[in-house]
């Protein structure tokens, strides 16, 4: 019995075959190059490289002379072919490192091919099932093949890999996807020689179980794959053919080959929210409800490894595809990337409670900056580690920072492993130094010594207009246009501000410090702020002129702080005006001493719920959008966004889990992300990862002592109270 097989790239650098000797045969369609073995029992056909014309150069999908192979073939009185095809999966559920041996193929995307130009002949091509079960018998005897005996092949044209829609489509007619063997099944049907195919599932098509194909992913698989399929090309011309047809020293070890890839860790959940908008259009997988965004995976594996999220998968496609030196099975939980604080003052924390009831202005010039003036070197530290220890216990993985001394968020932000965006505080009555420029100079130093630290990113923070002359400003707009760094700062933070800066009423402690009588943000535009990226907390006060400024600065991101600010009576921040007009919105909880807490799903709910009472529509802010201020737009915000703020292949595992299941308060669960956003408390996240890295294991503190923490916070909060009567220190005038 002579039999062939044809190879495509699954076998394109193998030597299986090398011992076969090169024979030239002649068709009516061109000259093909076969290698037989001494019986003329086996021929083998390198689909790329069997055009003589070409003088051994690789032929592309498109390109193939598929009519020649397959008459040379036939010439050489080949009775049965076996196909050795590489294909991409179309279904979540067939693993990579599957052999799939198809019972039909689809081949309408091609153009038509046929051996008859001279006469008429309409056949009904099929794969030989004869043929094809006596494959599938023998490789069912094989141990350690992964073999699925049923699915659809089908062909597109090639050269290039399908899109994500296509791969989508695709999926509803078929399980893998090549380019080449559905047209050579038609000729070989033609031409009456049983025909089958045996498929490597080297990678997923693009843009199914989220993953986006590249042509380095796509050669690496088929490199992973190829000693397994060379075990079994090799097991099939044996039982087929015989031992002296296969090359022996092309094999050393029977098929017991396990391609499961070792990773760091594998979380399984009951849900996953992405928050990337792209998943949405690419997994079939998805749930979606009445919004088109609201989308979440269940049973599905997140894959981390070196800190990166490498995968998201269904659960059982995860366990045949990788091994972990850690696995977390959270049937519970819901998976969702990490809150990001877009506005906070971590070293505020030993502030919280203290001289309740002030508005703004009183607050900060009586109780805050008296204080600060007199001890933050001494507390400082400790109140940042408290202040840490409450985000990550609030399911915040990253804190965009405005405090005295950066160096001290740097540190102890490295030390515990949380994510910070650190400010560059410029303020005109800092005292540590000469001047407002040096003391800039001093904070750039720490950005320097600091940059290369991977969850360390930093900005300029200038305080408030009313903090800031236009000479500093204008030298922090240049430096961050320069340097490629956002500004930080507080705008238009009451109304008072924008009143008494138009007036230029001196006698207000928030009137800008510039001498021109307009506006804050009107003078800031004068002196270039809006060419650059800048994060604005607050913004309560927009006109309608101003929102039309912004709505042409695609780097202009605003920091919606609602319970900070209705604590401090400062008015809300129209944000259902500012996302219909394209502003980005992110959300921040401000400080210990004006919120007072670091709870990001309580600032998430209370951004959905003011919208809705503002604007009395209850589709004002849904969901997913509350959500994304804390994920997807906060990234987007800090410039980080091809970083951190979704689950998305390749960005940061920044993951946080929240446990719905075990609590009444977010009993029945349909939707996951309404339970989140509507129901959940910052007690239900039991776990967190920054960048890979565990902080938060069961409710408990992995990297930092809450002992220790609480310790001195008592010690603290003994010394503070007994000097909280401390009258005004320095100049704040």
């Amino acid at each position: 019995m002579a039999i062939a097989v044809i190879g495509g790239t699954a076998l394109l650098k193998s030597n299986l075959f090398a011992h076969f000797q090169p024979k030239q045969i002649e068709t009516k369609f061109g000259k093909v190059i076969l290698y037989v073995d001494e019986q003329h029992n086996c021929f083998f056909l390198q689909r790329h490289h069997a055009d003589v014309s070409l003088q051994g150069a690789y032929s592309l999908p498109h390109l193939i002379n598929h009519r020649a192979n397959l008459v040379a073939l036939s010439q050489c009185k080949v009775q049965s072919i076996i196909a050795i095809c590489s294909v991409g999966s179309l279904k979540p559920t067939l693993a990579p490192g599957t052999i799939v041996v198809p019972n039909d193929f689809v081949a309408l995307f091609s153009p038509p091919i046929s051996v008859f130009d001279d006469n008429q002949s309409h056949i009904v091509p099929a794969i030989h099932p004869n043929w094809r079960e006596n494959i599938i018998s023998v490789l069912q005897q094989q141990q350690g093949v992964k073999i699925s005996t049923r699915g659809v092949y089908v062909q597109t044209q090639g050269p290039r890999f399908e899109t994500a829609t296509e791969s989508l489509f695709l999926s509803q007619l078929g399980d893998v996807v090549g380019m080449t063997a559905a047209t050579e099944a038609v000729l070989a049907s033609e031409l009456g020689i049983p025909y089958a195919m045996v498929c490597s599932v080297d990678n997923y098509a693009n843009g199914i179980a989220s993953q986006t194909l590249s042509t380095q992913d796509f050669q690496s698989s088929v490199i992973q794959h190829q000693k397994h399929v060379e075990e079994i090309v090799s097991y099939l011309v044996d039982y087929f053919v015989g031992s002296s047809s296969r090359n022996p020293s092309a094999l050393v070890s029977p098929v017991t080959l396990d391609t499961r890839e070792l990773v760091d860790v594998i979380i399984h959940a009951q849900w996953i929210i992405t928050m990337d908008d792209q998943s949405a259009l690419v997994l079939p997988s998805m749930k979606k409800n009445n919004h088109s965004m609201e989308c979440y995976l269940k049973d599905h594996s997140l894959v981390i490894h070196n800190g990166i999220i490498q995968h998201i998968l269904p659960f059982e496609i995860a366990q045949k595809s990788y091994q972990a030196k850690e696995q977390e099975y959270l049937d519970n939980h819901c998976l969702l990337p990490g809150f990001i604080n877009a506005h906070s003052h971590a070293g505020l924390a030993f502030f919280r409670g203290m001289k309740e009831e002030q508005n703004l202005n009183k607050w900060l010039r009586e109780t805050i900056w008296p204080m600060e003036d007199a001890y933050l070197p001494i507390y400082l530290r400790d109140a940042t580690f408290l202040a840490v220890a409450e985000m990550i216990r609030s399911g915040i993985t990253c804190f965009n920072d405005m405090y005295w001394i950066p160096r001290n968020t740097c540190e102890v932000a490295t030390q515990v492993g949380i994510r910070a965006m650190v400010g560059i505080v410029a303020i005109e009555f800092q005292k540590e130094c000469n001047s407002t420029l040096e003391y800039i100079d001093k904070g750039q130093d720490v950005w320097q010594e600091f940059q290369h630290c991977d969850i360390l990113h930093f900005c300029y923070a200038p305080h408030a207009p009313y903090t800031v002359n236009d000479q500093t400003w204008q030298v922090i707009i240049q430096r961050s246009l320069s340097n490629g760094l956002p500004i930080h700062t507080h705008l238009h933070e009451t109304n008072e501000e924008c009143d008494a800066s138009m007036n230029l009423d001196r006698q207000s402690s928030v009137c800008h410090l510039s001498e021109s009588p307009e506006r804050p943000l009107s003078n800031l535009k004068k002196l270039g702020l809006l060419n650059c990226h800048v994060i604005a907390a607050h913004m309560v006060e927009v006109n309608r002129e101003e929102l039309e400024w912004l709505a042409t600065c695609k780097q202009f991101h605003v920091v919606h702080c609602p319970t900070s600010n209705m604590k401090l009576g400062c008015g809300f921040c129209p944000i259902e005006r500012l996302l219909d007009a394209g502003i980005n919105v992110a959300l921040g909880t401000d400080s210990c001493g004006s919120n007072n807490s670091l709870d990001m799903l309580q600032e998430i709910k209370t951004a959905a719920l003011l919208s809705k009472g503002r604007t009395k529509d209850s589709t004002s802010v849904p969901a997913y959008e509350a959500l994304s201020m804390a994920t997807s737009r906060a990234a987007r915000a800090l410039g980080l966004e091809d970083r951190i703020g979704s689950l998305t292949r390749g960005k940061a595992a920044d993951v946080i889990a929240i446990d719905l299941k075990s609590f009444v308060e977010t009993s029945p669960v349909y939707n996951p992300m309404s339970s989140i956003v509507y129901s959940a408390k910052r007690e239900q996240v039991t776990d967190v990862w920054v960048q890979g890295r565990r902080l938060l294991k069961n409710r408990s503190l992995t990297t930092l002592s809450l002992e220790k923490v609480l310790k001195h916070v008592d010690r603290w909060q003994e010394f503070l109270a007994s000097q909280s009567s401390v009258e005004k220190v320095g100049n704040h005038k």
